[in-house]
């Protein structure tokens, strides 16, 4: 089994698992925790990097972690998931084309600042077309780009970046058994995240993740009751929590535990409203499903008593997840201080499977694009390296035949009957000389034709990238230097905000729109040209 290095960062702590795994098998080899410095993420995104990137460097160096590959599992406010019905097509450009399209009606963001992965849930046939729910998840392509800069710049070898919801699905796979709960098949589970800032609700059945939500309300907000009521900072105030929180009444006796027992019902209280409030609209939608069991894990499950708590105030069997089939560790002493609850998130990112929905998925298929681009152009290379050997060796024949013919002419250099078959010869040989030359001004031609591709293939696709999402291009045209771009918009500040793009393009050096005109009264639609000028590129 390959080894991986699974990195959960959270608000509170950044969390560190070396291990490996295979289907069913987990085997932790290292498991590490950390603060996360103050201030460096929000909602999943990296605000302080260098901070963020020095702190996981010095822990992993620090612990003897040697494993290059990692993975990363992500939490992030920014996400947007949704479940659609569509038909189903084979084409994946043109599934994400019709995802887009119905995103793009209700949802006031810019997707194409977003990266789009899709998974099918169920199939079903409607009218005689074939359908599917499609799950749908959509991240900020900034967070991915900063993740894939971090393991850069750590030297690891990046293999995936995944949600750590999704990631659940390879612990709730059936036939594992959590606690002493058999998953079972066509059975649904409730699971939720206790986070520091967040709470994430999940509905699992059949390994797949049939719903997520995100409520906006976590441990902090204890922390901050905690440091109102005893005036103390946030670092005491946390260390109040953990002493006295309990929601066992029975083991209440001061009053400093009745005040922290209070913030702690008052803010479990917000939680039960929001999660009721969810698990009522996923059963108005999913009228056939039972739910029996709810699994509870984060940093907040460590509140004594708080999966009685959750089973009387939702009358439904609940329990903190202590326990999962196949897990093990070589190390006895690392699974007796081991808190499955709190490295949940960074233990199933060690379950890697080819189906994630992956975020680098397109990345990856580039990568084997351009690996087999890469074989067929050496296969190519090969073939030309071949006929030009065959060609220097033909030349040296002649070469060596010339040699030894030049012995022979040497005796009879002064006989009038060779002289005109010597001229003849160094006519031959002058001209391959000029053969050579052409040869030598091909290779600077072919050259120079490469670069002007790349720098074509370069500006097209900068171009494409500036474009607006209400903007429609009817033609694109290069002339030399200068480029004009027609189209519509449906409004008249995204034309400007094109010209602002083109113009942030290097290679662009002046931007101006001639035109611009409103083409009907009733609706808001443009027509519209750019004009373009390249910059003198070598």
């Amino acid at each position: 089994m390959a080894k991986f290095i699974s990195i959960d960062i959270g608000s509170k702590n950044i969390k560190i698992v070396e291990g490996s795994s295979d289907k069913k098998n987990i085997n932790i080899i290292k498991a590490v925790s950390v603060d996360t410095p103050a201030s460096s993420m929000s909602e999943g995104n990296i605000i302080d990097y260098e901070n963020i990137r020095n702190v996981i460097k010095q822990t992993i160096t620090k612990n003897g972690i040697k494993t290059k590959n990692v993975v990363f599992s992500i939490n992030t406010t920014s996400l947007i998931t949704r479940t659609i019905e569509l038909p189903v097509v084979k084409s994946s450009d043109e599934t994400i084309q019709m995802i887009r399209f119905e995103l793009e009606q209700f949802l006031p963001v810019v997707l194409d600042e977003y990266k789009i992965v899709f998974r099918i849930i169920k199939n079903y046939v409607e009218d005689g077309v074939k359908k599917g729910s499609y799950l749908i998840n959509a991240v900020p392509t900034k967070l991915i780009d900063d993740y894939r800069k971090l393991s850069d710049d750590l030297g690891l070898r990046l293999q995936s970046i995944d949600l750590s919801f999704n990631s659940l699905e390879r612990v709730f796979s059936v036939g594992r058994t959590i606690n002493d709960v058999k998953i079972e098949k066509d059975k649904a589970y409730y699971v939720l995240e206790f986070g520091h800032k967040s709470i994430i609700f999940n509905v699992i059945s059949n390994g797949n993740n049939l719903f997520t939500r995100i409520i906006n309300l976590g441990g902090s907000d204890i922390d901050v009751g905690i440091e109102n009521m005893f005036e103390v900072n946030s670092e005491n105030a946390e260390k109040i929590k953990h002493k006295f929180s309990t929601l066992d009444t029975s083991e209440i006796e001061t009053e400093e535990e009745k005040f922290v027992n209070n913030i702690i019902e008052t803010n479990l209280s917000s939680w039960i409203n929001e999660i009721r409030r969810l698990i009522q609209y996923f059963n108005s939608r999913n009228k056939g499903i039972v739910i029996d069991n709810l699994f509870i894990y984060g940093g907040s499950s460590n509140i004594k008593s708080i999966d009685n708590y959750f089973s009387e105030a939702l009358e439904i069997e609940s329990q903190i997840i202590k326990d999962i089939s196949g897990f093990k560790s070589g190390s006895s002493k690392l699974m007796e201080e081991f808190n499955l609850s709190e490295y949940l998130d960074a233990v199933s990112g060690l379950l890697v499977s080819k189906n994630d929905m992956n975020l680098l998925s397109d990345i990856i298929k580039m990568k084997q694009s351009r690996l087999k681009g890469v074989f067929t152009g050496s296969i190519l290379l090969g073939a030309v390296a071949l006929a030009l050997i065959l060609y220097y060796l033909n030349f040296m024949v002649e070469v060596n035949s010339l040699n030894n013919e030049i012995d022979y002419y040497d005796d009879i250099i002064n006989n009038p009957v060779y002289q005109e078959k010597y001229q003849e010869m160094q006519a031959m040989e002058n001209k391959i000389n000029v053969l050579k030359e052409y040869k030598s001004a091909l290779s600077v031609l072919n050259e120079q034709l490469s670069k002007s591709d790349t720098v074509q293939t370069d500006l097209l696709n900068f171009i494409s990238s500036t474009v607006p999402v209400d903007i429609s291009i009817d033609s694109l045209s290069i002339n030399g230097e200068n480029i004009v771009i027609q189209g519509t918009s449906i409004l008249r500040e995204s034309v400007a905000q094109l010209e602002k793009n083109l113009k942030d393009i290097d290679i662009i050096d002046k931007v101006f729109i001639p035109s611009i005109a409103e083409q009907e009264k009733n609706v808001s639609n443009y027509s519209f040209s750019v004009n373009c000028t390249i910059k003198d590129v070598n």
